[in-house]
């Protein structure tokens, strides 16, 4: 089971992990999303093409957020994802969300979303709703 631990995200950023502001961790197979304590002014996450299937509490620590791409994962679940209150752009396309999930993504007040590609965008009610709800 792969996480981002410290070791992981020091490796992957520039600076230390307290100035870091972007972070790219796309098809590293991730499993399990977490040790992001220490990213607390993160502005854009990359973490697509992993094998994240829940987010929990592991991006409360980034109040900041801006950007996050959670595409082709194995989200069933959007919990976590909506106190992230400064999200601007939220790509969760191609990921397990079905429509209950997909019609809660309408309480966020981001100016793009990408939800295509999951079981919930299917019928078209839902995800349509809810990116149409992101313009």
């Amino acid at each position: 089971m792969r996480f981002p631990n410290a070791e992981l995200l020091r490796a992957h950023a520039k600076t230390p992990l307290d100035e870091v502001l972007y972070l790219y961790l796309g098809r590293q197979n991730v499993e399990v999303l977490g040790g992001l304590d220490a990213c607390a002014l993160l502005r854009r996450l990359y973490l697509q093409h992993n094998r994240i299937e829940r987010i929990g509490g592991a991006l409360t620590p980034c109040a900041h957020l801006l950007h996050l791409n959670l595409a082709g994962n194995g989200l069933t679940s959007v919990a976590g994802l909506l106190g992230l209150r400064a999200l601007m752009t939220l790509d969760a396309s191609h990921n397990l969300l079905p429509d209950s999930e997909l019609l809660q993504l309408q309480a966020l007040r981001v100016v793009s979303l990408s939800v295509e590609g999951n079981p919930g965008y299917g019928d078209g009610a839902a995800g349509a709703a809810a990116e149409a709800r992101a313009r």
